[in-house]
């Protein structure tokens, strides 16, 4: 209901403005007529005063010549012969010529302001009462006032149906209320569940931790259980082995204490004498010349025994079958060796080869390494790095030399603009922490003595400064270009930040390239410059939020 009371209120509003509109159209028409007779006034102004100016120049060589007089020096040249004394056929124009033209063009200029400032004042005024009408005629206004009063009895209707669901919201709120409290309850819960699942998940890290530990390098517990398993089989049979060993060692030694116990007992001194004593002289010889095969043996056995490596062997006799499946397996691995020690003879030979290749390679890597030092070094130098420091690049060395060409050619004219108390200055110390240098600009300032950095400057200073270094470029890109001159020259604000003497030195340093044929753009807000601009292009910025040219002066 209030906001559609307001809606009303503002149509009300609306329809008195779109009346006020219709009045500012009209009014805004008249003031854009008025507008246009001042611009017109304002242009044959300045179209005078520049002809006037232009016929004063060229009459000032007529004027000259009607102060000569024979005999006496000329007050340009010094000549005192004058064979041709300029003439002219028109009126000259005096001073007080160009006076009485600058001062019209001033009224003129003063009553184009008054109008740009009248059509200005309507045309805010029609803005903002259209957009109080909000772009709608009267018709269109006072029907949607008719609408406005149908949305407000409407609006009634709806407060009282608001008051019935404002019975209704109480009672939903209750019940938001209990099943908050519900709500609470089960969330309760879910954090002891919460606490509950995180004792759970902890246990069971501790458990998945256990394993791993008791798993080791294996893939799960099992397979480290049967590995210890099969060791542990293993080692009870090796154990088995060594017992059945040792019995069958002492079982061997006593059967041959028992024996040679009877032999002792006969007088016998082993069972070959005992066998003898029942061979013929045949088989005695046969014996015989096994025993001395046998003795031979022994010898033989007896020096290999009497070798130290073999000094503290059991007296009693070793069953030598273990001792030949041992040698049998240590021949075996000794074949093994062999024919890996040839392939690793082949191997070593081709590891030579390549060893003697690096070899080779490292030595012609040795200068190619040299080489490239010296190129990274160069490189980094070039660059700005180190062992350069200057941290200047190639590039900016060689700006830098082109630099000091613009800044020499720049304090030429900043010395002008500035009473000779500015100067610039190349900088091309090491910058802070190791930054890039090399293109630096400082400023010397002739009243202290000393140089400081340029953003010390004020901002009609660094305007001046920046006015000269352009001018600088300029003169320096000519020279450059094989005398090729740059005709056009356009300048972006910055005349608003400088006093009125300052305004006029930069003025008067422009009008010297202006005089010498060159074609000056300035682009400034600064009122005072209008009078000493008579070649104007004035842009304005219409209400549809687009730029247009109002009006255009060209100088004769």
């Amino acid at each position: 209901e209030p906001e559609a009371r307001a809606q009303a209120e503002r149509l009300r509003a609306a329809e008195g403005a779109a009346g006020q509109v219709r009045r500012l159209d009209a009014e805004l028409e008249v003031a854009h007529r008025a507008d246009a007779v001042a611009a017109g006034e304002n242009a044959a102004a300045a179209v005078r005063y520049q002809t006037l100016v232009d016929r004063r120049l060229a009459g000032h060589a007529v004027e000259l010549a009607s102060h000569l007089v024979p005999g006496e020096p000329c007050e340009v040249c010094g000549s005192t012969a004058h064979p041709a004394p300029a003439t002219g056929d028109e009126e000259p124009v005096t001073e007080a010529d160009i006076v009485a033209a600058r001062a019209c063009l001033k009224q003129a200029q003063t009553r184009l302001d008054q109008t740009h400032v009248a059509a200005g004042t309507v045309a805010t005024d029609l803005a903002e009462a259209r957009a109080r009408a909000g772009e709608r005629t009267i018709d269109e206004i006072v029907a949607e006032m008719a609408a406005s009063e149908v949305a407000l009895a409407a609006a009634v209707n709806a407060g009282v149906r608001a008051a019935a669901l404002g019975l209704d919201k109480s009672r939903l709120r209750a019940e938001l209320d209990e099943a908050g409290r519900a709500l609470a309850g089960l969330c309760s819960a879910r954090d002891v569940a919460a606490v509950q699942l995180a004792e759970r998940r902890s246990a069971r890290q501790a458990i998945d931790d256990r394993v791993s530990a008791q798993r080791g390098d294996f893939a799960s517990v099992g397979h480290r259980v049967d590995r210890l398993r099969a060791e542990l089989a293993s080692a009870r049979a090796l154990g088995e082995a060594l017992d059945h060993s040792r019995e069958r060692r002492s079982l061997r030694n006593a059967a041959g204490a028992s024996v040679q116990a009877q032999l002792d007992r006969e007088g016998f001194v082993d069972e070959q004498d005992v066998a003898a004593a029942h061979q013929n002289d045949a088989d005695v010889r046969q014996l015989e010349e096994l025993i001395r095969g046998h003795d031979d043996s022994r010898a033989a056995a007896r020096s290999v025994l009497a070798e130290p490596a073999l000094t503290g062997l059991p007296a009693g006799l070793t069953d030598v079958g273990p001792a030949r499946e041992t040698l049998v397996t240590a021949a075996a691995e000794r074949d093994a060796a062999l024919a890996e020690r040839g392939s690793l003879g082949e191997r070593v030979a081709v590891m030579t080869g390549l060893v003697t290749d690096a070899r080779v390679h490292f030595d012609a890597g040795v200068e190619l390494l040299s080489t490239q030092t010296q190129v990274r070094e160069l490189a980094a130098a070039v660059h700005g790095d180190e062992p350069n420091t200057k941290r200047m690049r190639l590039e900016t060395y060689v700006l830098a030399a082109q630099l000091e060409q613009i800044i020499a050619a720049a304090n030429n004219r900043l010395r002008t603009m500035t009473g000779g108390r500015y100067t610039l200055e190349h900088d091309d110390s090491v910058q802070f922490r190791g930054g890039q240098s090399g293109l630096g600009l400082m400023i010397r300032d002739a009243h202290t003595g000393r140089a400081r950095p340029t953003q010390s400057l004020s901002g009609g200073e660094t305007f001046l400064a920046s006015l000269a270094l352009a001018l600088g470029l300029a003169e320096i890109v000519s020279n450059q270009a094989g005398g090729i001159a740059l005709d056009t020259l356009f300048v972006d604000e910055g005349f608003g930040s400088l006093d009125g003497a300052t305004l006029e030195t930069a003025m008067s340093t422009l009008d010297g390239l202006r005089a010498g044929g060159r074609t000056i753009g300035l682009i400034s807000h600064v009122d005072s410059m209008k009078e000493q601009i008579p070649a104007k292009l004035v842009i304005t910025v219409t209400d549809q939020g687009f730029s247009e040219i109002d009006e255009v002066l060209v100088s004769v």
